[in-house]
């Protein structure tokens, strides 16, 4: 298998075998008749995402690794809490994955879970939260579950934008974090 991809004026690729490719080396760019190859100290995974001013490797097999990515030092941080709330085949996680802010902050979706409880159905939001991806023992609340319009089963959002889409289970609303407000959806009713 093999990768590549383009972050900033870096050229980034590698190679890998049953678990997937790692970006293993880089060029800057554009390439000089000086320019050299050069290998790094370790692989930094399959992707690099850049958030804002942060930027974040991942590699995905049976579950997915983050690590938050300096490309100055080409060095990687673990994003653990990031990995557990993002992988979503363990469903029985209080923190679950919503999505990643202009701000480089995950959004969470913190459930509560009652004690004997292997249905998903009954985990509750208790609360939508802001962690920054620098700084993944800090937490902020964005919303607590009184703040919601109505009983949220399902949270949306597309990275980088500062939006939730929220499915109730009546409505849809879209949820902006910069504002703090609430705008409903109206979505075509049954005759």
């Amino acid at each position: 298998y093999v990768t590549s991809q383009v972050v900033d004026n870096t050229y980034y690729f590698g190679v890998g075998g049953a678990y997937g490719a790692s970006l293993g080396y880089k060029l800057d760019l554009p390439p000089q008749r000086s320019s050299r190859i050069t290998k790094l100290k370790s692989p930094i995974g399959g992707k690099i995402t850049k958030y804002g001013n942060m930027y974040v490797s991942s590699s995905c097999y049976e579950g997915c690794t983050y690590s938050l990515f300096n490309p100055a030092t080409l060095t990687t941080s673990p994003l653990q809490r990031m990995a557990d709330a993002n992988n979503g085949y363990i469903s029985n996680h209080k923190e679950e994955f919503v999505g990643i802010d202009s701000q480089g902050r995950m959004i969470l979706n913190i459930r509560d879970i009652p004690k004997d409880s292997n249905n998903q159905q009954s985990f509750e939001t208790e609360m939508i939260a802001a962690v920054p991806l620098n700084d993944e023992k800090s937490t902020t609340s964005l919303l607590k579950a009184a703040d919601l319009p109505e009983k949220i089963h399902k949270y949306f959002m597309i990275d980088g934008i500062d939006k939730i889409l929220m499915l109730g289970s009546s409505k849809a609303y879209v949820y902006n974090i910069a504002t703090n407000k609430f705008n409903e959806i109206q979505i075509g009713s049954k005759h």
